[in-house]
């Protein structure tokens, strides 16, 4: 399916991350509150609320998700800390620094751009189930004392139904701030919700 939305996204960095999502039509589909170990999530369509670990959550979209890389597919980070035995070497036209790291049986590239030494894209591979998460950056703009990607590609392959699925997702920030004041994250579960 192709669905275009509005998301409305807090976030206390390594904490929380609240998102509302808004379709075309201008009334909350849903809402989002995910912490360092749990998603919550408020149906507002269907009156639903779920909640899931991490880890149920990866067996039920079949794809390996943390805190930590959702957090950096947001903010444009590194998905996995540098480490004394990751390796470091240069793209063939010099373009790139290429970050190689394996993190629990995953092969993660971070391409690295050479002039700007900005984070442009990532590619997470898992061989042994072919699971691939690429998420590829651009439209670089000043924010405060640094340069943020306003627009970022997500792009995920993974196994389902004895076949390789995909499913990409185009993101483009149109307001992106930092604020002074502490953030809000709402997040109520109304008692019908409870009921079902």
């Amino acid at each position: 399916n192709d669905i275009n939305a509005t998301a409305h996204i807090h976030i206390r960095k390594d904490s929380i991350i609240w998102v509302s999502i808004v379709p075309a039509l201008g009334i909350e589909a849903s809402r989002c509150l995910i912490e360092t170990d749990s998603i919550k999530i408020l149906d507002r369509i269907n009156n639903l609320y779920h909640v899931y670990s991490f880890e149920t959550l990866e067996k039920r979209i079949n794809i390996h998700l943390t805190y930590h890389i959702l957090q950096s597919m947001l903010l444009g980070s590194l998905p996995f800390p540098v480490r004394h035995q990751d390796q470091l070497s240069k793209s063939v036209n010099h373009e790139y620094h290429i970050l190689n790291q394996v993190v629990g049986g995953m092969q993660v590239e971070n391409y690295i751009k050479c002039t700007s030494m900005k984070l442009e894209k990532f590619d997470i591979r898992e061989e042994k189930t072919n699971k691939d998460l690429k998420v590829v950056y651009s439209n670089f703009l000043p924010l405060n004392n640094f340069f943020f990607p306003y627009n970022y590609q997500i792009n995920i392959i993974y196994p389902m139904n004895n076949s390789l699925q995909s499913t990409a997702v185009s993101v483009e920030y149109h307001k992106v701030e930092l604020p002074e004041k502490a953030l809000n994250f709402p997040f109520n579960i109304p008692n019908k919700y409870l009921k079902k």
